[in-house]
This record gives structure tokens, C-alpha cells and sequence, in this order.
């Protein structure tokens, strides 16, 4: 019996997490350049979102949502969501107050209405309008970020200390990776930079068999700290990044949820470069 190598199917071990994000890496393809003057990076996600509100006491719910987003380097942003089904309580305790309230609309009036930002001229926003994980940087400072993994893991690393937030320094670097990922519109070498310093992120595990926000099957790169685990989800024979992921660990006063239970995360269901704010792929 012959042993096989990474890339082999027959008699090969399952992959580790560092290779699952590896190969994501290899196939990020787009976008193939930056974004132009002009030109607008179109995301649809599929979102199923917790949400917190003070009504009956305090309750959290999943609101499943379609949402579309425009977004151009000089700052501008168009976004619209519609709602995709009605409210879906976590557990029992929620819904109960849900109910006692009088089952108010959690729906909310804005359902399918479009959203435009424009920075004002000259301000700091117009002037760097994106965030790296620590501060704001123009489009051009996105793009100077390293594309050699080891530099670029211990830039985020930095970063996500000096942020003090989330549940641990690793968590906190590997969703700092995510939230980049998800719709900020940098290149295709970027994005596998980001993929191959998320590699090198200590405690990630491989999650053999997991569903995205919109029910594709995957394959996940995980990560776990504060009662909660956080992934990466991607497909099984391409590796495009299908969305991300949190369940719970354990159960929480602000959260009525049962352990390993879905709470949030979003899939992507379309994304490329356009030429206008209303024009799609």
C-alpha cells in the first residue's frame, strides 16, 4: 500500500484545518484586480443574524434575511435586505416572551428598502473609508496589507490585541480574517493571504461535515473560545468560501440557546465587480 499526499484521494488522511484554509487559498480567483474609480464590488448574502431586543423583558431571535450590498473605493455603500422568512426564537424562554409581548412585528418597516451612504467631501470617512481590524485606511492602505502569510497573521494578531475585544486573541484574529473576507472588495492574492494567515492561527480545527446559512453542505475551519465557536465554511471540492458561521457552547443569560445550536451567519450567494450601484453580476 502506497501513502498519498496531500493533494491524493486514494488512502489519504483527512485534511487538517491549516490545509483545508490552504487550499481555499489556492482557489481564491476573485476579485482577480482591485477595484477601478467607477466601479462597485456587489455581494448577495443569504443572513440569518441574531438579533437582541428589550421587548417582554429581553429576547434574541434569528431573522433570516437576503441582503445585497454595493460598495465603491471611495467609500460609498448601497445596501438592501429583505426579509427571507419570519423570526426564529433560539429557545423556548424567548419565545415565550415573544408571545407574552403580544408577538409584536420584529420585522421592522425597512424591509426591501435600498440605503445610500455617500462620505462627505474631505471628511475622514471619504478619505479612508474601510477598516483593517484596528482603524480606518484608505482603499490604497487595504491593499499594502503583506501577502506573506507569517507577516500578515502577526499584523492581525497586533491588531486584534490592541482591539481588547472578543472572547480571546485568537478568536478575535480569526474573525478579524472573516469580517475581511466577507464583503470588503480586495483581490484575489489578498484574500488568499488572509486564508493562509488564518493558518497559522493556533487552537483552528477541521469540521468535517457542516451546513452554511443557506443549507450547502461544507466543509469548516473552526475556531473556539467564550462559549462559542466560530467557522469558516467552504466547499468540499472547490473550496470557495461558502460563509461563516457561530454556534453556541454553552448556554448564557443573554442568549437561549442550547448548546452546539446555530445562532448566526451569513452565506454568500453572489458577489462580483459592477459597473453601476444597482447593477448585479
Amino acid at each position: 500500500v502506497l501513502p498519498a499526499d496531500d493533494g491524493g484521494r486514494l488512502g489519504s488522511a483527512p485534511a487538517s484545518a491549516a490545509q483545508i484554509l490552504k487550499r481555499a487559498a489556492a482557489a481564491q480567483t476573485a476579485p482577480p484586480r482591485p477595484l477601478r474609480p467607477g466601479e462597485f464590488w456587489y455581494v448577495r448574502t443569504r443572513a440569518r443574524w441574531m438579533t437582541s431586543t428589550n421587548i417582554g423583558g429581553g429576547m434574541s431571535y434569528i431573522a433570516p434575511t437576503v441582503r445585497e450590498d454595493w460598495i465603491a473605493i471611495d467609500g460609498y455603500r448601497g445596501f438592501r435586505s429583505r426579509s427571507a422568512g419570519p423570526p426564529r426564537f433560539l429557545g423556548p424562554r424567548d419565545r415565550a416572551r415573544w408571545v407574552a409581548a403580544g408577538k409584536p412585528d420584529l420585522v421592522g418597516s425597512n424591509d426591501g428598502r435600498m440605503f445610500r451612504h455617500f462620505p462627505p467631501a474631505g471628511s475622514e470617512m471619504a478619505r479612508k473609508p474601510f477598516y483593517d481590524g484596528s482603524e480606518n485606511v484608505s482603499y490604497r492602505e487595504l491593499l499594502g496589507l503583506p501577502r506573506e502569510p507569517e507577516a500578515l497573521h502577526a499584523r492581525l494578531r497586533a491588531t486584534a490585541v490592541a482591539c481588547e475585544c472578543g472572547k480571546s486573541v485568537d478568536q478575535e484574529t480569526f474573525v478579524i480574517v472573516g469580517d475581511m473576507l466577507r464583503d470588503t472588495p480586495i483581490p484575489g492574492d489578498l484574500r488568499a493571504a488572509l486564508l493562509r494567515a488564518a493558518a497559522l492561527i493556533p487552537g483552528i480545527e477541521r469540521i468535517e461535515r457542516i451546513r452554511d446559512a443557506a443549507g450547502r453542505m461544507g466543509t469548516g475551519v473552526a475556531i473556539e473560545s467564550g462559549g462559542r465557536r466560530s467557522v469558516l465554511i467552504f466547499d468540499s471540492e472547490s473550496y470557495a468560501l461558502l460563509g461563516e458561521s457561530d454556534f453556541a457552547l454553552k448556554r448564557s443569560n443573554y442568549v437561549d440557546a442550547a448548546p452546539g445550536k446555530f445562532v448566526s451567519g451569513s452565506a454568500i450567494m453572489e458577489s462580483g465587480i459592477v459597473e453601476s450601484p444597482t447593477a448585479v453580476p
